[in-house]
Formats: C-alpha cells, sequence, structure tokens
C-alpha cells in the first residue's frame, strides 16, 4: 500500500513537472513570435491607417490576438500573418525567419522595399507567400526552392529583376506561379515543366525573350497561362491544345509571335479567354474555334490574319468579347454572328470585309460596343441595329454607307455615348431623334452628304462633350442671319470640342458664342461663310485652345479682346476680310503656338513684341498691307519654325541677328521691299529648307 502510494506521488510529480516544461516552451516560443512581429514592426516606416501603431503592442502577452495574425489552435504559433493592402511602407525583417509555424503570408499590396530576407528560407511550413503590388526589387533568390511546401507564390507587380532561378522549379507542389509586371529576362528555363501541379503560370509584362518554352506542355493541370507583353518570337506549337486539355485562359498578347494560330486550341474545350493580339500571327481565324463552346473572350487583333472570318464562330453561344480589328480579313461579314446573344463587345474594324452590314446583328440585344470603322462596308446600317437598346457605342466611321438615317433612330439608344460615322457617303437630315440620346458624350457625322438645319433640339444633350458635323452641307436656319447652331448649343455645359468646318452655313457669329460652355477647347467653324465681325464675347470663352474661323467673309478689326483667352494655342483667322493694325493684345497669349493671319487686308507693323512670345513656333502674316520694318526681336525666337511675311510692304534692311532663328525650317520674306544685303548670317541657319527671297530690292 505504501509503495502504491509512493509510486503515485511520483507519477503526479512527473506529470506537474513535464506540464511545466510545456507551457515554459510554449511562452518561450510564442514569446520568439512576438519579438519577431515586433522587429517587423520597427522596419515600417510608414502606417498611415496606425494599424500596427495602436494594435500590435509589446505589452501584450500573446500577439494572436493582433490585427492581421493568426494562430493555430494546436500549438498557439503563428501560423498566419496578413497584412493586405494596409499601405505600409517599409522592408522585411530577418526575424520573420523565427515564424517556424507560419503557414500563410501575405504582404500584397503595400510599399515593401528592397529585397527578401535570406532567413525566410527557415520557413520549412510556408504554403502561401503573397507579395504582389508592392516595391520589392533584386532578384529572385536561389532558396526558393527550399520552401518545399509552397504552393502559391505571387510575386507580381514589383521591381525584381535578373534571371529565374532554376531552383525555383524544385517546388513540385507549387500550384500558382505568377511574376507577372516585373524586369525578368532571359529565356524561361525548360525546367518550368518539372512544376507538375502547377495551373496558373503568369509570366506577362517582363522582359522575357526566346521561343515558346516546349516543356510547358507537360503542364497537363496547367488553367491559366500568360506570358503576354515580353519579347517572345517564333511559332506555337501547333499540338499545344493537345497537351492542355484543362485549359481556361490562355494570353499572349503582345509578343513577337509568328505563323499559324493552332488550330488544336479548339480542344481546349474549358477555354474561356483566348488572347492573342499585338503578334504577327497569320494564316486564318481557325473554324474549329467554333468548338470552344466555353469561350467568353476572344482578342486576335493587330496581326496579319487573312481569309475570312469563319461563320463557325457563330457557335460561340457563350461569348462576351470579340476582338478581331487590325488585320487583312476579307469576304463578308457573317450572318451567322446574330447568334451570338451574350456578345458585348464586337470590334473587327480595320479589315478588308466589303459587303454590308448584316442586320442579323440587330439580334444582338446584350451589345454594348460595336467597332466597324475602317472595314471597307457598303450598303446602310440596318435599321435593326439601332433597336439595340445596350448599345453605348457605335462606331462605323470610314467605310462606304449610304442613305439616310432612321428619323426614329434615336428612340430606342437611350444608353448610346458615343457615335461615330465619320467619312461615309450618309445623305438627308440629321434626324432630330438624337436628341433622346441623353447620355451621348461624342456625335461625329463629319465628312457625309448630310443637308438641311442643324435640329435645335440637340441642345437637349446635356452630357455633350464632342460635335463632329464638319464636312456636311448642313445649313442655316433662315428665319435668322445669326448662327442658330450657336444658340442651340449654348445649353450643352460640358461642350469641349466643336467642328463645324465646310457647311454653307452663311450667317454671322452671334454674340451669344461667349455663352457656350467654359469648357469648350476647341472651336472650328473655316469654310463656312461667315459674315460679320469676330465677337468680343469669345473672350468669355477661357478654356479656348484652338479657335478656327479661316477661309470666311469675317470683315473689320481682330478683337483685342482675343488676347484675353488666356490659354490660346492656335488662333487661324487667315482668308477673310480683317483690315486694321494686329492688336498688341496678341503677344499677352503666352501659349500661343501657331499665328495664321494670312490673306486678310491687315495694315500697320509686324508687333516688335511677338519677340516676347517664346512659344511660337509658326507665324503666318502673309498676303497683308503690312508696312514696317521687320522686328529685330522676331530673331529672338529660338523655336520658331516657320515665318512667312510674304506679299505684304515691309522694307528696310534683313537683320544680321536672323541667325536667332535656330530651329526655323521654313522662311519666306518675298514680294515686299527689303534692301540691302542678304545677311551671311542666314547660313547659320542650320535647319532651314526652304527659303524664299524673291521680288524684294535685295
Amino acid at each position: 500500500m505504501e509503495i502504491t502510494r509512493h509510486y503515485f506521488c511520483l507519477s503526479i510529480f512527473f506529470f506537474h513537472s513535464l506540464m511545466l516544461c510545456l507551457t515554459i516552451n510554449a511562452h518561450t516560443n510564442i514569446t520568439t513570435d512576438k519579438h519577431a512581429l515586433l522587429s517587423l514592426k520597427s522596419k515600417i516606416s510608414f502606417d498611415p491607417h496606425s494599424i500596427l501603431a495602436d494594435n500590435w503592442s509589446v505589452n501584450s502577452i500573446t500577439p494572436c490576438n493582433w490585427i492581421g495574425v493568426t494562430c493555430n489552435s494546436r500549438h498557439n504559433r503563428v501560423s498566419a500573418l496578413n497584412l493586405f493592402n494596409m499601405g505600409l511602407v517599409g522592408e522585411l525583417t530577418p526575424d520573420l525567419g523565427n515564424l517556424s509555424f507560419l503557414v500563410s503570408l501575405n504582404l500584397s499590396q503595400n510599399n515593401f522595399h528592397n529585397s527578401f530576407p535570406r532567413e525566410l528560407s527557415q520557413l520549412r511550413r510556408l504554403k502561401i507567400l503573397q507579395c504582389s503590388f508592392n516595391d520589392f526589387s533584386g532578384n529572385i533568390p536561389s532558396w526558393f526552392g527550399l520552401l518545399q511546401n509552397l504552393r502559391f507564390l505571387y510575386l507580381g507587380n514589383n521591381n525584381i529583376s535578373g534571371f529565374l532561378p532554376t531552383s525555383l522549379f524544385n517546388l513540385s507542389k507549387l500550384e500558382v506561379l505568377h511574376l507577372g509586371v516585373n524586369s525578368l529576362e532571359g529565356s524561361i528555363p525548360r525546367e518550368i515543366g518539372n512544376l507538375f501541379q502547377l495551373k496558373l503560370l503568369n509570366l506577362s509584362d517582363n522582359h522575357f525573350s526566346g521561343s515558346f518554352p516546349l516543356d510547358i506542355l507537360n503542364l497537363s493541370k496547367l488553367e491559366n497561362l500568360s506570358l503576354s507583353v515580353n519579347s517572345l518570337f517564333g511559332e506555337l506549337p501547333l499540338d499545344l491544345g493537345n497537351h492542355l486539355p484543362k485549359l481556361q485562359i490562355f494570353v499572349m498578347r503582345s509578343n513577337k509571335f509568328s505563323g499559324e494560330i493552332p488550330s488544336s486550341l479548339s480542344k481546349c474545350s474549358l477555354l474561356q479567354t483566348l488572347s492573342l493580339p499585338f503578334n504577327n500571327f497569320s494564316g486564318h481565324v481557325p473554324r474549329e474555334f467554333g468548338n470552344l463552346t466555353k469561350l467568353e473572350k476572344l482578342f486576335l487583333r493587330s496581326n496579319q490574319l487573312t481569309g475570312h472570318m469563319p461563320k463557325e464562330l457563330g457557335n460561340l453561344t457563350m461569348l462576351q468579347t470579340l476582338h478581331i480589328q487590325s488585320n487583312n480579313i476579307g469576304g463578308h461579314i457573317p450572318k451567322e454572328l446574330g447568334n451570338l446573344t451574350m456578345l458585348q463587345y464586337l470590334n473587327i474594324g480595320y479589315n478588308n470585309f466589303g459587303g454590308v452590314i448584316p442586320k442579323e446583328l440587330g439580334k444582338l440585344h446584350m451589345l454594348e460596343k460595336v467597332y466597324l470603322h475602317f472595314a471597307n462596308l457598303s450598303g446602310s446600317i440596318p435599321k435593326e441595329v439601332f433597336n439595340i437598346s445596350s448599345l453605348k457605342i457605335i462606331s462605323c466611321g470610314f467605310n462606304n454607307l449610304v442613305d439616310t438615317l432612321p428619323s426614329s433612330m434615336g428612340h430606342a439608344l437611350l444608353n448610346l455615348e458615343k457615335l461615330y460615322l465619320h467619312e461615309n457617303r450618309l445623305f438627308g437630315v440629321i434626324p432630330d431623334s438624337i436628341s433622346n440620346c441623353s447620355k451621348l458624350t461624342l456625335l461625329d457625322l463629319g465628312k457625309n452628304h448630310f443637308s438641311g438645319t442643324f435640329p435645335a433640339s440637340f441642345g437637349n444633350l446635356g452630357l455633350l462633350k464632342d460635335l463632329f458635323i464638319n464636312g456636311n452641307m448642313i445649313t442655316n436656319d433662315v428665319a435668322s442671319p445669326e448662327l442658330s447652331i450657336i444658340h442651340s448649343l449654348v445649353n450643352c455645359n460640358y461642350l469641349e470640342r466643336v467642328h463645324l468646318d465646310g457647311n454653307p452655313l452663311d450667317a454671322i457669329l452671334p454674340s451669344s458664342i461667349g455663352n457656350l460652355s467654359s469648357s469648350l477647347q476647341v472651336l472650328t467653324v473655316s469654310g463656312c461663310g461667315l459674315k460679320g465681325i469676330i465677337p468680343n464675347q469669345l473672350e468669355n470663352l477661357s478654356s479656348l485652345v484652338t479657335l478656327t474661323l479661316d477661309s470666311n467673309n469675317l470683315v473689320r478689326f481682330i478683337p483685342p479682346m482675343l488676347g484675353r483667352v488666356s490659354k490660346l494655342q492656335g488662333l487661324y483667322l487667315s482668308n477673310n476680310k480683317l483690315n486694321g493694325p494686329i492688336p498688341d493684345s496678341l503677344c499677352e497669349l503666352h501659349y500661343l503656338y501657331e499665328l495664321f493671319l494670312s490673306n486678310n487686308q491687315l495694315s500697320g507693323n509686324v508687333l516688335k513684341c511677338f519677340g516676347n512670345s517664346t512659344s511660337l513656333g509658326k507665324i503666318y502674316l502673309d498676303s497683308n498691307r503690312l508696312t514696317s520694318r521687320m522686328p529685330l526681336s522676331l530673331c529672338y525666337l529660338k523655336d520658331l519654325l516657320e515665318l512667312d511675311l510674304s506679299s505684304n510692304f515691309l522694307d528696310g534692311f534683313i537683320p544680321n541677328g536672323i541667325e536667332g532663328l535656330k530651329s526655323l525650317s521654313l522662311l519666306n520674306m518675298s514680294h515686299n521691299q527689303f534692301s540691302g544685303n542678304i545677311p551671311v548670317t542666314i547660313g547659320q541657319l542650320q535647319n532651314l529648307i526652304s527659303l524664299s527671297l524673291e521680288r524684294n530690292k535685295l
């Protein structure tokens, strides 16, 4: 009995001793983790939200309750550290290598810099390392190959450079390797084929060169492959699709790949995104792509593809984006595209289709953007297209489209934001119903054959920024001698650009022109038969950068008020009947680059103050009645490119300081009364291409 009691007491003693040792050991280990995290905190130079500053306290017994810290319940050790998107600035501490139970480390979307400490190689339990969107630099350390449990490695969007270490491909459990948007270089090592578990490989936006790495074909579990924006070249393997049965995303944008697009990609039955733009692929679009029934996005723009667009693409009923702009594809637009009822974005411009726009496109009731410009299309735009209420952008410019626009075209297009019909052969009146498109920001009907008057209701387009009706046969409202279109547009408070050139408007610029949008930057009304004077109210257009009123019948003076349009860079008043002196106030336009006053009846002097307008690049004062000497101050314009003073009554000597016009490429002083010698210094104008001094008294 006594012996039994003795053994019982001894057992109690050993049990308490063991528990005490385990407690001390556990306390020591979590203290180690705490010190490692506090060491990291000490390396943070900026904590904008004071997350670590207020929460990670040296007085805490355990870090397990700190923000971003997770401890496992079994060992009471830090198992995960998540500092995602906290705006932290700093660098990593070697002490992080003491977090020996760490499984997940997420530092993404901060501003950590410098390189990775070698001590991180001690994190042998680490499965997830996410450090994307930081400022890490240096090479990818070779010791990454020691992290044998790593499954997810995200280092994208940093400043990492150098070559890929082959040790990286010893990580046999790796499922995600994301190194995109860095400065990595060299060829892609063939050892990449050892990552048999890999599902995502992103090496895009680097400086890799060489041919497509054939060893990638060993990665049969690959779902997402992106090698975009590198300098890879050569042909893709024709049997590519036979080896990657689980591929869902295949992105090779902006490389130098050539040859045919492998039709074997059609065997990747799970493919959702196929992106091969900005390469040198040739041949046809494989008709086998019609088998990719899960495909949602197809990008083939800016290659050298030829042949016809396969009608089999009409089988891709899940397709949302079809983008084959800028190739040499011909034939007709297949009517089968009308089957793509999920399509939201259609861009097939800059090709050589010919033929007409199929009315079946009107079935695409989810379509938001359609680009058919520069596609050699003829005929009319099917009225069915104008019934797609989801449309935001219609671009059919630079074709041979004819016919009138439907009078009701604006009734359904309530979401339309941009309408490009530039440079076709459309005729008839501009439909008044376009004024129902209340979200319209851009309307381009330029260089067609539209006639009639500009609809007054367009003043209801409250969001309109850009208006192009130049190069048509639009006339002014006969009931008003003033330009009626201006009265309509004063209600468009966001206007930035208005192009009315080349229409027989034959009207007077109204004073209400000063009530146009304060955002207006460009106003061009050249060759429109404008009469009367230039209104002083133009001074109210404080954002105006370009004012073009040339080739009209404007009379009287150039208003001095134009000198108050302080942002003006281009002033074009040539080919009018303006008289009087050039106002001194033009010298106050400190951003003025081009001044065109040719072929008027201006008199007086060439302004000496032009010599202070150092922004001037082109001055055309030819074919006027100017009577003065050439001011020496003009020779101070060292950046002036073109100077035309011809066909005036200028006299005196050509200044010897003319060599100051160091950038001059054109100098025309002909048909004046200059006398004396031609200055030898003119030979120092090394950029001069055109020089005319004829019909003077030199």
